[in-house]
């Protein structure tokens, strides 16, 4: 595995758009641009032709699928395959936001001498981050059967579609809509080094709830928490219980479940489930229950800082930071791999926790050198600096206590007046 870190699979690397489109196209230029490409680590590319969202595009010169673009292809092919390059073809839609960008963000830019470099970055961490299965610990239910119920009831549920980033982690709303919440949610949480999965209904209804985790796709999670969801698939509560049940956490953010595509309003049988889980269908106050399993239910009316303090003292992450990290984590036969980043526009330094102990090693994906690693001192990271750490489990740190300690000896003393 270090091995294939330092030199990894050219099909993990960056896959340029190659627009032909335009002015005519020359053999002698193009060949001469697919050497820029391998100058630069770039091994993957993909023909593109602009379609417009209003049904226009350019054909180019040479014509598209004419004979003498055919012609022109089959060489393209022959001198991508001398290169041990890959090549693909696609017709690109521009349309709105699109539109704004260049025609060629590659070697005519002043960061294309960059390149190469930044391409082994881009590929290493590409390669590393699709080993193994994804690890998080939360799951948001992605709220579309409370969007789904909305043109019925708008009174029940508003929809907030197509949220920005930029419009994330302002002032909470009085009353939580589902979309809106569960993006909300979940940029709270990565913010404060909680990654999260969103989980649709039909994934949900495959989980199978143990140990007090919720497994579906090679995913392991340890909290389900429900966005402002008053319109709910009864599969979806029927689950939670099962999970809470096996020593899961769930947590309702914002309301309780009140219809379900079951039977709709007041439905008896949605609310004997939610008075399970919860304790109560009331609203007015928040509420926790505990389970004989030792699993957790919670309902948070308001308050995202108290889902992030609940999942805190229910159960043990993964990755915990003194200051505020992004977090990815890969779980692999025998290693995590958990990639951090520090997204603070200034250096910071902290300590970080790890569920999985082993002999820890941070690997620097933009040399492939990898060194080892105490992580009882603190981790100083640049401003948007990340780093890779890759934890194997059941090993010891080669790193001697001596040398991890990090105690000074006081050899002698100087005070009083100097003279020189």
């Amino acid at each position: 595995m270090e091995r294939t870190f330092l030199s990894p699979p050219v099909t993990h690397g960056p896959v340029p758009f190659y627009w032909w489109a335009g002015e005519a196209l020359d053999r002698g230029r193009i060949a001469w641009q697919l050497d820029q490409l391998c100058e630069k680590g770039v091994r993957q590319t993909i023909v593109s032709y602009p379609h417009h969202s209003d049904g226009t595009n350019d054909p180019g010169d040479p014509k598209l699928f004419s004979p003498a673009w055919w012609d022109l292809f089959r060489w393209f092919l022959g001198e991508c395959r001398q290169r041990g390059m890959t090549a693909g073809f696609q017709d690109y839609t521009l349309g709105g936001w699109w539109e704004w960008a260049p025609p060629d963000f590659h070697f005519r830019q002043p960061y294309w001498q960059h390149a190469q470099s930044l391409n082994g970055f881009f590929t290493r961490l590409s390669w590393i981050l699709s080993q193994g299965v994804r690890r998080c610990d939360v799951a948001i239910v992605y709220p579309i059967a409370a969007l789904d119920a909305e043109p019925a009831d708008p009174a029940l549920i508003g929809i907030v579609a197509h949220i920005g980033n930029e419009a994330l982690g302002g002032v909470e709303p009085a009353n939580p809509q589902p979309e809106d919440s569960a993006f909300h949610l979940g940029k709270h949480l990565f913010d404060r080094n909680c990654d999260f999965d969103f989980l649709d209904c039909e994934s949900l209804e495959r989980a199978t709830p143990a140990d007090g985790r919720l497994h579906v796709a090679g995913g392991a999670y340890r909290v389900l928490l429900l966005p402002a969801m008053a319109a709910v698939r009864i599969s979806t509560v029927e689950k939670a219980r099962a999970y809470v049940r096996a020593g899961g956490v769930v947590i309702a953010y914002g309301c309780l479940p009140k219809a379900s595509d079951r039977a709709g309003r007041h439905d008896p049988v949605l609310d004997a489930l939610i008075a399970e889980i919860f304790g109560s269908t009331a609203e007015d106050a928040d509420l926790e229950k505990s389970h004989p399993g030792g699993g957790k239910a919670f309902f948070i009316r308001l308050g995202r800082e108290k889902v992030m303090e609940e999942i805190d003292v229910s159960i043990e992450r993964d990755v915990v930071s003194i200051v505020p990290l992004h977090v990815l984590h890969r779980h692999l036969e025998d290693k995590e791999v958990i990639y951090l980043f520090n997204p603070a526009e200034h250096p910071v330094e902290t300590t970080v926790t790890l569920r999985d102990v082993g002999r820890a090693e941070l690997w620097n994906a933009w040399t492939g050198e990898i060194l080892d690693v105490a992580l009882d001192r603190p981790l100083s990271f640049a401003a948007r600096e990340s780093k890779l750490l890759v934890i194997h489990r059941g090993e010891n740190s080669s790193i001697s206590d001596a040398t991890a300690s990090c105690e000074t000896t006081v050899l002698e003393t100087l005070d009083g007046p100097w003279k020189f």
